[in-house]
């Protein structure tokens, strides 16, 4: 299974869009790399490679106010989709 995901920071604002097939593992690197809080606040799953980055690439060519529609559209409390939910 494929991940494309939306990272926000704790200031809520746009942080990292990207793929990966390890979602737990990701969000390790992120906050090392970052040294700050984030969480996943949208994915979507594909079976595809091919898919998902696709996907990828349209996400990241909308404006930050079209992807903050998009996630406050199936998350409007902003909340860590992977703080109870153990995705690999």
């Amino acid at each position: 299974m494929y991940y494309v995901f939306i990272v926000y920071n704790k200031k809520n604002e746009l942080s990292n869009i990207g793929v990966t097939i390890d979602m737990s593992r990701r969000m390790q690197l992120l906050k090392f790399q970052k040294k700050k809080y984030c969480k996943v606040v949208y994915y979507e799953e594909y079976e595809d490679s091919k898919e998902a980055t696709e996907r990828e690439n349209e996400l990241n060519y909308l404006s930050k106010e079209l992807i903050h529609e998009l996630v406050t559209e199936n998350n409007p409390m902003l909340i860590d989709l992977l703080k109870n939910v153990n995705l690999k």
